[in-house]
């Protein structure tokens, strides 16, 4: 059965999205997340969207804080 993700941050606003275009062109590489910050960029608590599995989590010279979570049987 597949699952339907929630939004992982209450009144969030996408800065970069999936296969971004812009990103290619800047930094030379195919963007495969999201970029995301609460609207007021003040809240630090960020939701797992479902059922899934942490497989990275730190920080990154040009990507800043990245947390990866692999979602599995989901509905897009």
């Amino acid at each position: 059965m597949s699952q339907k993700l929630i939004a992982p941050i209450n009144r969030m606003r996408i800065t970069a999205g999936y296969k971004n275009a812009n990103y290619k062109r800047q930094f030379g590489y195919t963007h495969y997340g999201v970029d995301i910050t609460d609207s007021a960029r003040k809240n630090k608590i960020v939701w797992g969207s479902g059922n899934g599995e942490v497989t990275h989590c730190g920080w990154h010279p040009s990507g800043g804080n990245v947390l990866v979570i692999v979602y599995r049987n989901c509905e897009l």
